[in-house]
């Protein structure tokens, strides 16, 4: 079962229910409609269906096609990117709307991880509260640019006393290699 928030009717015109709700991730609204429906007896099938908001990204933040296609064709024909960075969202900002925690990295360990070395504990400068053991985390520059996301090995409050562990097994790496200097 999933958490049903808020669910508030905005208009009703005849048989058509136009209504807003928050719900937990996951959850179906065309099955909620139905249950609904079965529950006052009359049944109900849903329509016509809107997201206006995903996590912490609502509708107000979201471009038309017409804008995103002016966009690239000023990128692409013009070589202007302006419009373009208006619109695309990086991943660092992305991944905070979406709730995922952060460990930050050492500058001398970020190239060793682009090499495929695992982030051990002397490598690990700060993180997130609240992060849970086979969590997966993203693994962060202190510039907070994105080295890769990770499974942590530990939860917060084992983090900060770790020695010389291994912190984190690395999922997939997004950086570069030598975007950093090698650790000598």
């Amino acid at each position: 079962e999933k958490n049903v928030y808020s669910l508030k009717i905005l208009e009703i015109e005849g048989q058509d229910v136009l209504f807003n709700s928050r719900v937990e991730a996951g959850t179906y609204i065309r099955k909620l409609v139905h249950d609904i429906g079965q529950e006052i007896k009359v049944g109900a099938q849903m329509t016509d269906l809107r997201r206006t908001r995903v996590a912490e990204l609502s509708e107000n933040s979201c471009f038309t096609l017409h804008q995103i296609a002016e966009a690239m064709w000023l990128f692409r024909n013009e070589n202007d990117d302006r419009l373009l960075r208006q619109i695309v969202l990086p991943i660092e900002e992305a991944l905070k709307y979406f709730g995922m925690k952060f460990i930050w990295v050492a500058d001398s360990a970020v190239n060793s991880i682009c090499s495929g070395a695992q982030l051990m504990e002397p490598g690990m400068v700060a993180f997130s509260k609240g992060i849970k053991e086979g969590e997966t985390v993203a693994l962060m520059t202190l510039k907070d640019e994105l080295i890769g996301v990770a499974k942590s090995l530990y939860d917060s409050d084992s983090l900060s006393e770790l020695s010389r562990k291994q912190v984190t097994k690395t999922l997939r790496v997004i950086m570069k290699r030598d975007v950093y200097p090698k650790f000598k």
